[in-house]
């Protein structure tokens, strides 16, 4: 109802006739709209809130809202199909633009500030709700610079888009859209740079104070697209709680019972896992550190049992589109069962499976073994034949 108070208050100042009636009629309105409207269907998006509804009615491509900076016009539109599949779907616009009210002030212009003060100056308000986020990221080196009055430094909306905020994890690392060079830079000191960066997130390294783990995703074989869950999709979830019964987290075996399960329909495209490296909470990554505080130890991942690896999940995309995290035993990355993950995400020296060592050492000693076995048999035999001859020879002069 808030929103019908401030219409009706903008309203009367537009139509003074409208006056003392201009609640009642809105508010009717507002129950009526309510009565009338279907109970949404429990896979369709809610509505957008009223405020944001009167506010795309200016707003949109073909009616977009025109501000001067600098003396020119820049345009400002919100498309409803970005808002509809954001995370913000059920937030007001002016629950972000706190300095603008639903109509414009009447018999004036609206100025506007430069286009990058304005995204920076609205970053401030992600505060609000996020602040554990914009806690970490105040000690990041992009905050850093941005204090030095280097306007081109990322903040929230850079890496996060203004409207079109979506739960899905991107794919690949949002930081390589603006650090193009960095392929360049790894390659000149990284062996292997290029699976480096797809395998490992850019803040597993760049944010030394969060602890980085192993996630595995379902994905599409065919695309590499992590899967979710939806219309002719299956429901991943119930089916990783169907073969951990006990709740312990999955191990070896029920990791094999999952992809044979999630692989039983022959009509859905075939599911397989992808390995990457990322952080375990991952609000840390807003606390990127500048380049001399960035990990380059290889012994932190390439040795037996680091302890990166010693934290491992399995991903799905649920029916919101929130990516879950589901827990996983560690031995999914060391077992004689764990061949599937171990495709996806092997690492030398540090993902191996500890009975094939054991097999492997086995071999070697037994290669060493046998030509000394067979040396010391032979010996044992020829010096076994001598003494025997020897004796048969002593027994014969006599």
């Amino acid at each position: 109802m808030r929103e019908v108070w401030i219409v009706s208050g903008r309203l009367a100042q537009v139509v003074p006739a409208f006056g003392k009636w201009s609640m009642a009629l809105l508010a009717a309105t507002y129950v009526a709209s309510g009565i009338a409207a279907p109970t949404p269907k429990a896979d369709v998006v809610p509505p957008l809130p009223f405020a944001a509804q009167v506010c795309l009615t200016c707003h949109e491509p073909d009616q977009v809202g025109k501000f001067i900076a600098a003396g020119k016009p820049l345009v400002r539109h919100s498309q409803f199909a970005e808002l509809q599949d954001s995370v913000h779907v059920d937030l007001d616009c002016t629950d972000c633009h706190v300095d603008r009210e639903l109509l414009p002030p009447v018999g004036a212009e609206r100025q506007s500030k430069q286009a990058r003060e304005f995204t920076i100056a609205m970053s401030e308000n992600c505060r609000d709700c996020h602040k554990q986020e914009a806690k970490k990221g105040d000690g990041s080196i992009h905050a850093a610079r941005l204090r030095d009055q280097q306007l081109l430094a990322p903040v929230c909306a850079d890496c996060h888009t203004a409207h079109s905020v979506n739960r899905k994890v991107v794919e690949g690392d949002a930081c390589l859209a603006c650090h193009n060079e960095a392929l360049g830079l790894h390659a000149k000191w990284l062996p292997n740079t290029r699976r480096h960066l797809e395998a490992v997130a850019c803040a597993v390294c760049h944010a030394p104070a969060g602890k980085p783990m192993v996630v595995l995703a379902l994905v599409d074989r065919g695309t590499r697209k992590q899967v979710a869950h939806g219309a002719g999709a299956q429901d991943y979830g119930e089916q990783l709680a169907k073969v951990d019964a006990a709740g312990d987290g999955i191990d070896p075996v029920e990791l094999r019972a999952l992809l044979a399960l999630v692989n039983a329909d022959a009509k859905l495209p075939p599911v397989g896992l992808r390995g990457r490296m990322e952080l375990m909470v991952p609000s840390d990554e807003h606390g990127l550190a500048d380049n001399t505080k960035a990990l380059r130890l290889c012994a932190s991942c390439h040795v037996s049992r680091a302890d990166a690896f010693q934290r491992v999940a399995l991903s799905y995309i649920d029916a919101d589109g929130k990516r879950v995290r589901y827990p996983a035993q560690r031995e999914v990355l060391t077992s004689i069962y764990s061949i599937d993950s171990l495709r996806e995400f092997y690492v030398v020296g540090g993902t191996r499976i500890e009975l094939l060592d054991l097999v492997l050492l086995m071999a070697v000693c037994g290669g060493i073994a046998m030509p000394i076995g067979h040396q010391l048999i032979r010996r044992l035999i020829v010096g076994q034949g001598k003494s025997q001859q020897s004796s048969e020879d002593h027994q014969a002069k006599k």
